[in-house]
């Protein structure tokens, strides 16, 4: 796998979605429970990044040539 620099755009691009998704929607919640949500975006952003998801989010949304 090439890291490439739309990959880690991507990457950045994901993870900023989960985990602002997360603190917007948990905000009220006890920490133990945000801090567990962060751990499952953590390791889906991780799952992620082994794919070509975030190449591909970042040139769609960006759109940088392929």
């Amino acid at each position: 796998m090439i890291i490439s620099g739309a990959h880690i755009i991507g990457v950045a691009i994901i993870s900023a979605a989960f985990y602002g998704t997360v603190l917007l929607v948990l905000i009220r919640q006890p920490r133990p429970i945000k801090w567990f949500a962060i751990a499952l975006c953590t390791v889906g952003v991780g799952y992620l990044s082994w794919t070509e998801a975030p190449a591909e989010i970042a040139r769609a949304l960006l759109g940088a040539p392929q």
